[in-house]
C-alpha cells in the first residue's frame, strides 16, 4: 500500500492567512511551555502525599510542551511553504469547520472557560484572615484564674476580640476525660470542640479515627524545629503532624534536703527497694508507692526499665514473641514486676496506713509534702506545686530539690489538636501557635512550673530545676503507642499484679491477648491504605501517558488507504480535545489558586500590632513590689528578682544611658508603673528597640503586674492611649 504524496499547495492560502497559522501554532506553543513550567516550579510548594492530579498534571504538560516546541521550526516551514504533514492537516481542519461548526466549537469553549471560573472558588482576599466567632477548647481539668493557662487564654482574646477562646469543660478521672472528648468528636458527636487538649497516649487513637486535622509544618508560624525531638515525636502519627505540644512532662526525683544524712539515691533500690528501708534519714518512710490505676503502668515500666527489662523499648514498640502471637516478657521484665510489687509491701517503703494501690500522683506529693516521706518521684509540674504548698503558711514547710532519676522516666505531657468538624481551622491553628510559642512557653514553665516543649526556653533559663527536666527528657521514653492504649494499660495493670514470687509469670493467654490488642490498632494498616491509594493514583496517572504515547517510531505519514474524512475528523477531534483539556486544566489551576493553604504570591499580608494590657491583681495589698515614686519598675522574677528602673523613657534597655543588663536573657515577669505624671495613664513596653514589634504590652499609671508579661522587653515610652 503506497503513501499519499501531499501535492503543493502555494496557491491554496495566501500569505497573510499562512501567517496567522504560524502565529497560532507559535502562541500556543508558548502557552503550552508557560504553564508547563510555572507547574514544574509549583510542584516544590505544592507536593503533598497523594497529590497525584497535579503531579500528573505537571508531566503531561511537560511531555506536550516538550514536543511542540520541537515540532515548531518544521511546523513554520511547513505552513509558509503550504506543504507536507501540517499544511496538510490545517487544510482538513478548516475544510470540517465549517461555520455552524465552528460556533459549536465557540459555544463550547466559552461554557467551559465561564463555567469554570464561575465553579472557582472566589479567591480569598486575605488567606491570613481568621474565621470571626468563639473557639472552644475542650480541656480535662478547668483551669482557674491564676493558672498560667488561662492567662494565655485571656492574653490572646485581648489581641483577638472577634476570636475569643473559651474552655469546655471536660473533667473526670482519666478515662471519663478522654471518653468526653471521644463523644464530642465522633460523626454523630455535638462537635462543641474546635481544639482538644489531649493526653500523649491518646493522640494515636484520635488521629487514627479521623477525629482530627491534619497539620502542616511547614506551614507552622516560627516553624517546628524549635520543639524537643522526642516532644514533637508525641504529636505525629503513621509519618503525619496532628497536634502541636502543649507541654511536656517526665518524672523526677524529689529529696528532702532538711534531712541529716540522707543522700540522693543513685539506683532504683535506694528510693524503693529494700536499700530504702536503711536510707530514709528516720523519717517515715522512703517513698509511697503510686500503683492507682494509670499510675500503676507508669510504676511498672520505670521499674521494669530500671531492672533492664525491654518489653516497651524506648521508641514506645511493644515487644513480641517472634511469631507476633504473644508479647514477649524476658526475665528481665520478670525482675521488675516482681521488685515494684514488693515495694508495695515493705514496711519503711511504704508510710503505715496507705494503701498503694489507691495511691495516686497528688497523695504521694502530699504524703511528702506532710513530711513523711524521705524522696518523691512524680511530674516536673510537682516542684512548682511542691513550692506553692511552702508559702502558705498553715502548711508543714519541708526542704527539697529535684534531681534526675537513677532510671529512665515514662515521657508524658499534652498536646493540642485541632477537631475534624471545626468551622475555623485557620483560627484554630494560630491558638495553636500562640500557645506553643516561645513566649507562652516562657509563662508557662516560669509561672506554672509545665515542662517546656521548646529548646530555646530552656536555653533562656538559669533554673537548675528545668535543666534536670531537659536532661531528664534525654532518656524519657514513651508509653506504647497505640490506637487501643486504654484497653492495652489495663490489660497490661492486671498482668503486673500477679507477678510476686519468684516462679510467677504471666500466663500466654494474658500475653495473647496484649498482642491482640496492639495488632487491633490500624496503624499498619492505614499505611497499607495509603500506599495502595498512592501507588493506585501512580499506576493510574502513568497509564494514561502509555494510552496517549505514539505506538510506532518516526513522523506519522498519511496512507494512500487512509479515507480523507476520517484523517479530518481525527484531528478535528483530537484538536478540540486538546483544546478542552488546556481550558479545564487552566480552570482548575484557578481553582487550586484559591485554595487554603496554596501560596499567594501577589501580595505579603502585614499583621496589624496588637496591644495586650496587664491583668488586673485581685489581692493589691499583698503586692510587696517595691519602686520609686514616678519610675517605672521591671524584675527578672515574679514578686521580685533582679530590678530595672527608669524615670524617662528609653528605646533600648540594652544600651546606654540607661542599661538594664538582663533585659537581653530574660523575660520581664513583674512590672509597676509607679508614675506620678498625669499627662500620661499609662506605660507600654515593646519587644523590640525603638518602641518595635507586633506587640506592646502597657501597665497603667499606679499598677502594679505580677507574672507578666513573661516575654522579653527592649523599650518602653509613657504614653496617653494608645501604644501606637
Amino acid at each position: 500500500m503506497a503513501d499519499l504524496e501531499l501535492p503543493d499547495r502555494p496557491r491554496g492560502r495566501r500569505p497573510r492567512r499562512r501567517v496567522l497559522l504560524i502565529a497560532l501554532f507559535a502562541v500556543v506553543t508558548a502557552v503550552v511551555a508557560s504553564v508547563s513550567a510555572w507547574l514544574a516550579a509549583d510542584v516544590g510548594e505544592r507536593w503533598r502525599a497523594g497529590d497525584v492530579l497535579h503531579l500528573c498534571a505537571t508531566g503531561v504538560m511537560l511531555v506536550l510542551a516538550g514536543v511542540l516546541i520541537t515540532l515548531l521550526p518544521g511546523a513554520v516551514k511547513e505552513f509558509w511553504r503550504w506543504s507536507g504533514v501540517f499544511a496538510a492537516v490545517a487544510e482538513r481542519v478548516i475544510r470540517a469547520l465549517r461555520p455552524l461548526k465552528a460556533v459549536g466549537v465557540v459555544v463550547t469553549v466559552l461554557v467551559l472557560g465561564v463555567g469554570g471560573s464561575l465553579l472557582a472558588p472566589a479567591p480569598d482576599t486575605d488567606a491570613t484572615a481568621l474565621e470571626e466567632g468563639e473557639l472552644w477548647l475542650m480541656a480535662g481539668e478547668d483551669l482557674s484564674p491564676s493558672d498560667p493557662r488561662a492567662v494565655l487564654l485571656e492574653q490572646w482574646n485581648q489581641a483577638h476580640p472577634e476570636t475569643p477562646a473559651r474552655l469546655v469543660d471536660a473533667a473526670g478521672a482519666t478515662d471519663e476525660q478522654r471518653e468526653r472528648m471521644l463523644d464530642d468528636a465522633r460523626p454523630d458527636g455535638p462537635h462543641r470542640a474546635d481544639v482538644y487538649l489531649l493526653d500523649v497516649v491518646w493522640l494515636p487513637e484520635f488521629a487514627g479515627e479521623g477525629h482530627l486535622r491534619e497539620l502542616d509544618g511547614s506551614t507552622i508560624g516560627g516553624g517546628t524545629a524549635d520543639f524537643l525531638p522526642v516532644v514533637l515525636d508525641t504529636c505525629q502519627d503513621g509519618g503525619k503532624l496532628w497536634a502541636l505540644p502543649l507541654n511536656t512532662d517526665v518524672r523526677l526525683l524529689y529529696h528532702r534536703t532538711d534531712v541529716p544524712g540522707l543522700v540522693v539515691p543513685t539506683s532504683w533500690d535506694g528510693h524503693s527497694g529494700s536499700a530504702a528501708t536503711r536510707a530514709h534519714g528516720g523519717l517515715e518512710a522512703a517513698d509511697a508507692p503510686q500503683l492507682a490505676e494509670e499510675m500503676l503502668t507508669v510504676e511498672a515500666l520505670e521499674a521494669i526499665w530500671a531492672a533492664g527489662g525491654n518489653v516497651v523499648t524506648r521508641d514506645g514498640e511493644v515487644t513480641l514473641t517472634p511469631d507476633g502471637s504473644r508479647v514477649q516478657f524476658t526475665e528481665d521484665d520478670y525482675e521488675g514486676m516482681r521488685k515494684l510489687n514488693a515495694m508495695a509491701r515493705t514496711e519503711g517503703v511504704v508510710p503505715r496506713g496507705v494503701r498503694p494501690e489507691e495511691t495516686g500522683a497528688e497523695d504521694a506529693l502530699t504524703l511528702f509534702a506532710d513530711g513523711r516521706t524521705a524522696f518523691l518521684r512524680n511530674w516536673a509540674v510537682t516542684h512548682r506545686q511542691l513550692t506553692g504548698r511552702q508559702d502558705r503558711p498553715s502548711t508543714t514547710h519541708v526542704g527539697f530539690d529535684s534531681a534526675v532519676q537513677p532510671a529512665p522516666s515514662v515521657l508524658g505531657g499534652q498536646d493540642l489538636a485541632i477537631s475534624r468538624h471545626t468551622a475555623k481551622p485557620k483560627a484554630a491553628k494560630a491558638l495553636l501557635e500562640f500557645l506553643t510559642s516561645t513566649q507562652s512557653q516562657q509563662i508557662l514553665a516560669e509561672v506554672g512550673g509545665f515542662a517546656p516543649s521548646r529548646t530555646s526556653v530552656y536555653e533562656l533559663s538559669d533554673s537548675r530545676h528545668l535543666a534536670n527536666v531537659r536532661t531528664a527528657l534525654k532518656d524519657a521514653r514513651p508509653r506504647p503507642r497505640t490506637e487501643r492504649y486504654t484497653e492495652f494499660s489495663k490489660l497490661f495493670r492486671e498482668a503486673v499484679e500477679k507477678v510476686v514470687a519468684p516462679e510467677d509469670s504471666i500466663p500466654d493467654e494474658t500475653a495473647r491477648k496484649l498482642a491482640d490488642v496492639l495488632r487491633g490498632r490500624s496503624g499498619a494498616g492505614d499505611q497499607t491504605r495509603v500506599g495502595r491509594g498512592f501507588r493506585g493514583g501512580r499506576e493510574r496517572c502513568f497509564e494514561g501517558v502509555r494510552k496517549s504515547a505514539p505506538t510506532g517510531g518516526g513522523r506519522a505519514r498519511l496512507r494512500a488507504d487512509a479515507p480523507t474524512e476520517t484523517v479530518g475528523v481525527m484531528m478535528r477531534r483530537t484538536l478540540t480535545a486538546l483544546f478542552v483539556a488546556v481550558v479545564a486544566l487552566l480552570s482548575s489551576l484557578v481553582s487550586a489558586s484559591a485554595e487554603p493553604g496554596s501560596v499567594d504570591r501577589s501580595a505579603t499580608r502585614v499583621e496589624a500590632p496588637v496591644t495586650v494590657a496587664a491583668p488586673v491583681q485581685q489581692d493589691v495589698s499583698a503586692q510587696a513590689l517595691s519602686c520609686t515614686a514616678g519610675d517605672l519598675c521591671a524584675w527578672n522574677g515574679v514578686g521580685g528578682g533582679s530590678r530595672c528602673s527608669w524615670t524617662n523613657r528609653d528605646n533600648d534597655w540594652w544600651y546606654a544611658p540607661t542599661t538594664c543588663s538582663w533585659s537581653s536573657g530574660s523575660a520581664v515577669w513583674s512590672v509597676y508603673n509607679n508614675g506620678r505624671n498625669t499627662a500620661y495613664d499609662r506605660v507600654c513596653l515593646y519587644p523590640e528597640a525603638n518602641y518595635g514589634g507586633s506587640t506592646a504590652y502597657y501597665v497603667l499609671r499606679g499598677q502594679q503586674a505580677e507574672g507578666w508579661p513573661g516575654v522579653i522587653i527592649r523599650s518602653h515610652r509613657w504614653v496617653n492611649g494608645s501604644c501606637w
